[in-house]
């Protein structure tokens, strides 16, 4: 697991908005089901409502499960391969790429397949 930790500045703001402006490694989605999984703690109290107040000077942690951290490394690889116009290849090429990744896509998601 990893941890992250960030700490309110400025006005009272709702949780999820506040984590969102601190980070763009995780979607609103993806911060609002941490919160609601219990993953997020403010001044210490685990809080699971995303509407939930920050106000300037609290500590905000975000506890990030390993598959959740996978999870995300996921969104950002498809990302990436928009942003490379992988998107844009031809079905065969796509299918002879996906060949050539098979076996350590399957590793990969045994290792997480418990989450």
């Amino acid at each position: 697991m990893d941890k992250r930790l960030y700490v309110a500045e400025g006005n009272c703001k709702r949780l999820d908005v506040f984590l969102s402006e601190q980070t763009d490694e995780f979607t609103r989605s993806r911060i609002k089901k941490l919160i609601e999984d219990g993953n997020v703690c403010v001044g210490g109290k685990t809080v699971t409502k995303a509407g939930a107040d920050v106000k300037a000077g609290e500590e905000v942690t975000i506890t990030i499960p390993d598959a959740v951290e996978y999870a995300v490394q996921l969104e950002v690889m498809e990302q990436k391969a928009v942003e490379m116009g992988y998107d844009q290849f031809t079905e065969e090429e796509k299918a002879q790429i996906a060949e050539q990744n098979t076996a350590e896509w399957n590793q990969l998601v045994d290792m997480y397949v418990s989450y």
